[in-house]
Order: C-alpha cells, then structure tokens, then sequence
C-alpha cells in the first residue's frame, strides 16, 4: 500500500517487503554474489556469524563491519572495500581500499601501485624505510628521495627526478648529462616548452627572444617564432 518493492521467498514461499534482513535464511542465499542479486539498489551481502558465513542475507555497512572476506565487496555508499592480508595486521581485517592496503608481496614499483589505487590521490610507491609513516610521505611526496616514486604528485601534475630529489616537473629537473644534449631531447622532456642548456647538458625553459640563444637551442623562442642562426648572431626569421 506504500508502494514499496516485495520480494517472494522462494522455499518458504512467502511475501515479504523487500528488505536485506527479510530474505529467506537457506542455502538459496548463501554468497554476496546471490544475496547482492536479489536486488542491485538494495546491494544485500552475505551474513556471517562468529567469522564465518552463514546462510541468509544482511544489509551493507562499513567495510570495518564485515568479518569474512565474501562480505568484503563494497560498503554501504558502494566504495570499493579491500580484504587485507598484510603482514603489518594481527590477522586479515576488511578495511576501506586505500594506498596503504595494496598487497606488499605484489606492489613492487609505482606502475603496480598506480594500478592498483587510480583515484585523485594517486597511490605511491613506498620504499621500506617508509612504510611506518605512509601519510607523512603523501604530504610531503614532492621532495622524496625515492627514483620509484617520481612519477606524479597529489593534484595529477607530472614529477621530475633531476638525479637528486623529486620535484613539479619543469624543464630544469631534467639531469644535467647526455639524456638532454640537444633542443629536440629536451622539447620532448615537457611539452616543447624547454630547450637545451647553454652548456650543452639539461634543459632550460624556452627564452623569450631569439638573441638569448645559441647555436644548439636556435630553433623557436617562447612565442613560437622561428629563429635563425646567422654565424654569429640569433634574429627572428622573416615569415
């Protein structure tokens, strides 16, 4: 009469409102997976009793609430929960999924851990000595010292390993060796913003005239002008 959804028991052959706690208790529902499909808005899951499943359904709630690792599929608000196993726990616990609940024997490198956790905070490799003190080394990820980890920073924007400390990519984090000896190395570094250094090794931003320049960054200025080199001088090239 509210115009709410029944469901029908199907053993005990009755009618029921449509309710997590209202499915029948049998063998019928004794997986998330056909206790979640009774209805997917509803998004029931598995009951369990003393850390082990016991047939019948319950309502979804904290990840922190689920004793068995079947229930450990999403929380109440559909966000993704993580049964974890590490060694830094007592025993196997599901918990909200998190950079820290990546699996330590098969997160080796940033590519594994970015795969595993893409959301806006990114996940981040973390060397040994850091694994204590993981959310320190979120808010200050910009100056690890960790090759592993220089890919991209808290907000998406890319990181620059310049041989020494992580830092906002630019065009002088590019290392000073022969990786960056020419304008065309270092225009593909970021974005063709940067040119080669005056000394031959690791980049610079794009100056702003032409006359700034030598033989080896004489191609475009920061404009987009092309330059042109005479022998001894640097000018704009007539268009």
């Amino acid at each position: 009469m509210n115009d709410k959804k029944c469901f029908w028991n199907p053993s005990v052959k009755t009618c029921v409102d449509l309710a997590c706690a209202n499915i029948e208790v049998s063998n019928l529902y004794n997986t998330h997976a056909k206790c979640f499909a009774v209805d997917s808005n509803l998004g029931c899951t598995i009951r369990a009793l003393n850390k082990v499943a016991a047939p019948g359904c319950m309502a979804r709630g904290p990840c922190s609430s689920y004793t068995i690792k079947d229930q450990c599929i999403t929380n109440a608000s559909g966000i993704d929960c993580v049964w974890n196993t590490n060694s830094s726990l007592p025993e196997p616990a599901c918990q909200d999924k998190s950079c820290t609940t990546a699996p330590q024997l098969s997160t080796l490198t940033h590519n594994d851990c970015f795969k595993y956790y893409n959301t806006p905070i990114q996940m981040l490799m973390v060397d040994n000595q850091f694994q204590e003190d993981v959310n320190k080394l979120l808010a200050v990820q910009l100056k690890l010292q960790v090759l592993s980890i220089a890919r991209i920073n808290a907000a998406g924007d890319p990181c620059g390993w310049n041989g020494k400390e992580c830092n906002d990519k630019s065009c002088s984090t590019a290392p000073a060796t022969s990786e960056f000896d020419d304008d065309a190395k270092c225009k593909a570094y970021l974005n063709n913003k940067c040119t080669v250094s005056s000394d031959g090794q690791g980049c610079i931003d794009i100056p702003e005239i032409c006359e700034l320049m030598n033989q080896k960054q004489c191609y475009y200025n920061s404009t987009g002008q092309p330059c042109y080199w005479t022998g001894t001088l640097l000018y704009y090239q007539d268009l």
